[in-house]
Protein backbone atom coordinates (compact mmCIF):
# COMPACT_ATOMS: atom_id res chain seq x y z
CA UNK A 1 0.00 0.00 0.00
CA UNK A 2 3.23 2.43 0.74
CA UNK A 3 4.06 1.97 -2.92
CA UNK A 4 0.41 3.31 -4.16
CA UNK A 5 0.36 6.26 -1.80
CA UNK A 6 4.03 6.92 -3.12
CA UNK A 7 3.07 6.89 -6.76
CA UNK A 8 0.01 8.92 -5.76
CA UNK A 9 2.02 11.72 -4.16
CA UNK A 10 4.74 11.81 -6.83
CA UNK A 11 2.27 11.91 -9.57
CA UNK A 12 0.58 14.74 -7.62
CA UNK A 13 3.69 16.16 -7.66
CA UNK A 14 4.26 15.92 -10.53
CA UNK A 15 1.13 17.66 -12.17
CA UNK A 16 1.82 20.30 -9.78
CA UNK A 17 5.32 21.28 -10.95
CA UNK A 18 4.17 20.97 -14.61
CA UNK A 19 1.21 23.52 -13.44
CA UNK A 20 4.47 25.65 -12.32
CA UNK A 21 6.66 25.18 -15.84
CA UNK A 22 2.84 26.09 -17.50
CA UNK A 23 2.58 29.48 -15.92
CA UNK A 24 6.66 30.22 -16.27
CA UNK A 25 5.83 29.57 -19.84
CA UNK A 26 2.76 31.37 -20.36
CA UNK A 27 4.80 34.64 -18.46
CA UNK A 28 7.64 34.15 -20.40
CA UNK A 29 5.20 34.53 -23.53
CA UNK A 30 3.86 37.63 -22.03
CA UNK A 31 6.88 39.23 -21.73
CA UNK A 32 7.99 38.39 -24.98
CA UNK A 33 4.75 40.02 -26.41
CA UNK A 34 5.62 43.03 -24.34
CA UNK A 35 9.32 43.27 -25.25
CA UNK A 36 8.40 43.06 -29.09
CA UNK A 37 6.55 46.01 -28.95
CA UNK A 38 9.65 47.84 -27.19
CA UNK A 39 11.28 47.01 -29.83
CA UNK A 40 8.73 47.74 -32.39
CA UNK A 41 8.86 51.09 -30.70
CA UNK A 42 12.37 51.46 -30.59
CA UNK A 43 12.77 50.65 -34.48
CA UNK A 44 10.33 52.97 -35.30
CA UNK A 45 12.04 55.67 -33.43
CA UNK A 46 15.54 55.10 -34.71
CA UNK A 47 13.48 55.15 -38.30
CA UNK A 48 12.03 58.86 -37.63
CA UNK A 49 14.94 59.97 -35.86
CA UNK A 50 17.26 58.91 -38.74
CA UNK A 51 14.86 60.16 -41.14
CA UNK A 52 15.23 63.53 -39.17
CA UNK A 53 18.84 63.60 -38.58
CA UNK A 54 18.81 63.19 -43.06
CA UNK A 55 17.34 66.69 -42.74
CA UNK A 56 20.11 68.38 -40.16
CA UNK A 57 23.17 69.28 -40.95
CA UNK A 58 26.03 68.03 -38.20
CA UNK A 59 26.47 71.49 -37.51
CA UNK A 60 23.05 71.78 -36.35
CA UNK A 61 22.22 72.72 -32.75
CA UNK A 62 19.35 70.20 -32.57
CA UNK A 63 21.44 67.93 -34.42
CA UNK A 64 23.09 66.29 -30.82
CA UNK A 65 20.21 65.99 -29.51
CA UNK A 66 18.46 63.99 -32.32
CA UNK A 67 22.08 62.12 -31.67
CA UNK A 68 21.64 61.55 -27.86
CA UNK A 69 17.83 60.18 -28.27
CA UNK A 70 18.37 57.64 -31.31
CA UNK A 71 21.41 56.68 -28.62
CA UNK A 72 18.33 56.59 -26.39
CA UNK A 73 16.19 53.87 -27.87
CA UNK A 74 18.85 51.94 -29.46
CA UNK A 75 20.11 51.06 -25.82
CA UNK A 76 16.07 50.72 -25.10
CA UNK A 77 15.87 48.27 -27.89
CA UNK A 78 19.11 46.61 -26.87
CA UNK A 79 17.63 46.26 -23.68
CA UNK A 80 14.38 44.71 -24.91
CA UNK A 81 16.32 42.71 -27.55
CA UNK A 82 18.07 41.27 -24.28
CA UNK A 83 14.87 40.52 -21.92
CA UNK A 84 13.58 38.85 -25.41
CA UNK A 85 16.30 36.87 -25.08
CA UNK A 86 15.81 35.50 -21.17
CA UNK A 87 12.44 35.04 -21.75
CA UNK A 88 12.87 33.49 -24.55
CA UNK A 89 15.00 30.87 -22.85
CA UNK A 90 13.12 30.52 -19.78
CA UNK A 91 10.26 29.81 -22.24
CA UNK A 92 12.60 27.22 -23.51
CA UNK A 93 13.23 25.86 -20.56
CA UNK A 94 9.60 25.93 -19.52
CA UNK A 95 8.99 24.24 -22.42
CA UNK A 96 11.13 21.09 -22.09
CA UNK A 97 10.75 21.03 -18.29
CA UNK A 98 6.40 20.33 -19.69
CA UNK A 99 7.50 17.93 -21.79
CA UNK A 100 9.46 16.30 -19.95
CA UNK A 101 6.93 15.91 -17.04
CA UNK A 102 4.58 14.74 -19.36
CA UNK A 103 6.81 11.68 -19.99
CA UNK A 104 6.46 11.17 -15.94
CA UNK A 105 2.91 11.99 -15.42
CA UNK A 106 2.55 9.21 -18.16
CA UNK A 107 4.45 7.16 -16.06
CA UNK A 108 2.57 7.48 -12.71
CA UNK A 109 -0.43 7.41 -14.40
CA UNK A 110 0.74 3.95 -15.63
CA UNK A 111 1.69 2.91 -12.92
CA UNK A 112 -1.24 4.08 -10.81
CA UNK A 113 -3.62 2.06 -13.31
CA UNK A 114 -1.40 -1.24 -12.36
CA UNK A 115 -1.77 -0.73 -8.91
CA UNK A 116 -5.61 -0.06 -9.17
CA UNK A 117 -5.61 -3.15 -11.54
CA UNK A 118 -3.71 -5.03 -8.99
CA UNK A 119 -4.63 -4.13 -5.70
CA UNK A 120 -7.95 -1.83 -5.50
CA UNK A 121 -9.77 -3.15 -8.31
CA UNK A 122 -10.23 -6.79 -6.62
CA UNK A 123 -11.01 -4.66 -3.54
CA UNK A 124 -13.84 -2.95 -5.32
CA UNK A 125 -14.53 -5.84 -6.75
CA UNK A 126 -15.20 -7.22 -3.01
CA UNK A 127 -16.48 -4.45 -1.77
CA UNK A 128 -19.01 -4.42 -4.68
CA UNK A 129 -19.96 -8.79 -4.29
CA UNK A 130 -20.36 -7.66 -0.53
CA UNK A 131 -22.81 -4.84 -0.92
CA UNK A 132 -24.95 -6.36 -2.89
CA UNK A 133 -24.71 -9.62 -0.18
CA UNK A 134 -25.82 -6.72 1.91
CA UNK A 135 -28.41 -5.64 -0.09
CA UNK A 136 -29.67 -8.89 -0.62
CA UNK A 137 -29.86 -9.84 3.23
CA UNK A 138 -31.43 -6.47 3.91
CA UNK A 139 -34.29 -6.95 1.30
CA UNK A 140 -34.78 -10.47 2.91
CA UNK A 141 -34.95 -9.32 6.77
CA UNK A 142 -37.27 -6.20 4.86
CA UNK A 143 -39.61 -8.65 3.46
CA UNK A 144 -39.40 -11.01 7.55
CA UNK A 145 -40.55 -8.21 8.83
CA UNK A 146 -43.40 -7.61 6.76
CA UNK A 147 -44.33 -10.98 7.00
CA UNK A 148 -44.01 -10.55 11.05
CA UNK A 149 -46.21 -7.89 10.34
CA UNK A 150 -49.18 -9.54 8.69
CA UNK A 151 -48.47 -12.60 11.02
CA UNK A 152 -48.83 -9.56 14.36
CA UNK A 153 -52.01 -8.53 12.25
CA UNK A 154 -53.46 -12.08 11.88
CA UNK A 155 -53.05 -12.90 15.42
CA UNK A 156 -54.47 -9.34 16.66
CA UNK A 157 -57.84 -10.33 14.35
CA UNK A 158 -58.31 -13.50 15.85
CA UNK A 159 -57.49 -12.23 19.56
CA UNK A 160 -60.33 -10.09 19.36
CA UNK A 161 -62.39 -13.22 17.64
CA UNK A 162 -61.46 -15.32 20.41
CA UNK A 163 -62.18 -12.43 22.98
CA UNK A 164 -65.56 -11.65 21.41
CA UNK A 165 -66.22 -15.24 21.34
CA UNK A 166 -65.65 -15.43 24.88
CA UNK A 167 -67.39 -12.53 25.97
CA UNK A 168 -70.84 -13.64 24.53
CA UNK A 169 -69.92 -17.15 25.90
CA UNK A 170 -69.80 -15.17 29.60
CA UNK A 171 -73.21 -12.83 28.42
CA UNK A 172 -75.24 -16.10 27.09
CA UNK A 173 -75.22 -17.79 30.56
CA UNK A 174 -71.11 -19.03 30.40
Amino acid sequence: MDLQVATWVNLNVARVVWNEAYEDYMAASGEIADVEARISKADSMITQINSALNQLSPSDPAYEEWVNTRTYWRNEKSSAESAKASAEERKDVASSDMVSLEMIIASYETTVSVLYNQYLQPLTTQMDSANTRKTSLLLQISERNERRRELDEQARELRERIDAILRKQNQDGG
